[in-house]
């Protein structure tokens, strides 16, 4: 009776899985591992520690897919059984948790076991550790476009303001045309979004002036204060402008610096994974020469 019930709970957990459901899927399996490690049914224990575990990769929760894997296999170690396969399983999971070198020792050393193996058994052993090579090798190509398009010269040379040609240009604040002769045009060493900027405050600046210019006075301004009233209104817009050039300089300087951390690490990555990658085509080729010798 008791059996009958844990054995529906399993069945249960089993439609759960087929329909994407791993959290009730999960949940069962591990109800039904409980009840069997009352029962001291190994087998069942077994069976359904390997489906907690792929309920644990479906979910993406690899940490504890992998810790799943290491008491499978200690428990199938101890019983004497065949653990090839979860050696195999664990050389994944491993793989997909982006511990290249470990998965790929797994890997090798369930090769290693392969000694009770027919000769078709080892030929697609030997295939398995190939396109798992062929897997970190491919991630080493993404890794490095992802280089190749980002250099770190290209980030630190980016047309930005800085602080030496703010302050120039803060300096020559008279006119747009005095910062243009000072520091040249903004179109060569600012952002678009200043250009565009400079370039409507330009044409505010000259329509404010015939404003001014047109606009009677009580004192009769002559036309030479006009100017320097624009000029005035213009150098405090150019300004605020500039502050806000300095505080963008600041902020992408940090971005920098982040970014730059960011590409040492990737190459770290990419070194790691080169001399994983060569060390298992030498095992291949050694493989390949010494060959298997059948028990």
């Amino acid at each position: 009776m008791i059996i009958s019930a844990i054995n529906k709970i399993f069945t249960s957990a089993q439609l759960n899985y087929s329909s994407g459901s791993y959290l009730s899927a999960l949940s069962n399996f591990q109800a039904a591992k409980s009840s069997f490690s009352t029962l001291k049914d190994f087998n069942g224990v077994r069976k359904a520690s390997e489906c907690i575990a792929e309920c644990y990769v479906k979910l993406n929760r690899f940490t504890d897919a992998i810790s799943t894997y290491r008491e499978l296999l200690v428990q199938l170690e101890n019983e004497g059984s065949g653990s090839i396969g979860c050696l195999f399983e664990l050389s994944k999971v491993l793989v997909a948790n982006k511990d290249y070198e470990e998965g790929l020792d797994f890997l090798n050393l369930c090769l290693e076991k392969q000694e009770s193996w027919s000769p078709e058994k080892k030929k697609n052993g030997d295939r398995v550790l190939k396109r798992e090579v062929e897997e970190v090798k491919k991630l080493i190509e993404e890794v490095e476009g992802i280089l190749g398009g980002i250099t770190l010269d290209g980030l630190l040379e980016s047309p930005r303001v800085s602080p030496r040609e703010s302050d120039a240009a803060f300096v020559a604040l008279e006119t747009p045309e005095k910062i243009t002769k000072r520091v040249g045009p903004l179109k060569d060493y600012a952002p678009p979004s200043m250009v565009t900027a400079t370039s409507e405050l330009e044409f505010v600046s000259k329509k404010q002036f015939t404003k001014i210019k047109k606009r009677p006075s009580p004192k009769a301004q002559s036309e030479t204060s006009a100017k320097k009233n624009v000029n005035w209104a213009e150098n405090h817009k150019l300004r605020n402008k500039i502050r806000e050039l300095k505080e963008e300089n600041k902020s992408t300087l940090s971005e920098n610096e982040g970014l730059k951390k960011e590409l040492g690490n990737a190459k770290k990555l990419v070194e790691q994974l080169r001399k994983v990658v060569d060390r298992q085509k030498k095992e291949l080729v050694r493989r390949s020469v010494v060959g298997f010798t059948p028990t």
